[in-house]
């Protein structure tokens, strides 16, 4: 595997200014490794559902679904992003209206959410994608951001006893004010309870 496309932070601390975060940054340095998904062609679009790689991450690639269109035959397009998919999903719909407009156009999976004719990736398809059930019918390739945490957070109401506290002890907590470092407990085999690399902590007042 290549290198990392960031040089790694010295001493954990970001650059400075905020113009050196891409100072060094060439964005035609690395391919993009296009994998088209799925190919059709309709009013004279050329229509794909594909992945393309965002970079080298901790020795691991990360690789972006999105639906893409252009009228067939153009060239030296203009081009337009929709940057979250629409209603988080990469949908077909905007990028077919848009290339007929005579624009290049790519709707991202930002969360791996992708709505095309027979490529259609709901929550449930992405999990299957996470949990690599390739033997699943409905199971479809889509955005791996692999050891990066790229995907929109997600919401989960969480009790005291699924905690411990900072002296170690599993249990409810009296005070949640109180708390200054948290753990989840460990999940049992059978728990239905989704897996998380991140989590924000939010209180709400009485």
């Amino acid at each position: 595997m290549a290198a990392d496309t960031l040089a790694p932070l010295k001493d954990g601390k970001a650059p400075q200014p905020v113009e050196a975060l891409w100072a060094d940054f060439d964005p035609r340095a690395e391919p993009l490794d296009v994998e088209v998904l799925k190919q059709w062609e309709e009013d004279d679009v050329v229509m794909q559902v594909l992945r393309y790689r965002v970079g080298i991450f901790k020795r691991k690639k990360s690789m972006m679904a999105a639906v893409y269109g252009y009228p067939k035959g153009a060239t030296n397009l203009p081009g337009l992003v929709q940057a979250h998919g629409g209603g988080q999903y990469a949908d077909y719909r905007a990028v077919l209206s848009n290339a007929k407009r005579g624009y290049a156009t790519i709707s991202i999976a930002w969360g791996g959410r992708i709505n095309a004719l027979d490529y259609k990736v709901n929550p449930d398809v992405v999990k299957l994608f996470f949990d690599q059930a390739t033997d699943h019918p409905d199971y479809k390739l889509t955005t791996d951001w692999a050891t990066l945490d790229g995907y929109q957070w997600q919401a989960v109401l969480l009790s005291p006893a699924d905690f411990r506290n900072p002296s170690g002890k599993a249990g409810a907590l009296a005070n949640w004010r109180e708390i200054k470092e948290l753990k989840l407990a460990p999940k049992h085999k059978g728990d239905p309870r989704p897996e998380f690399r991140n989590l924000r902590w939010v209180t709400h007042e009485d």
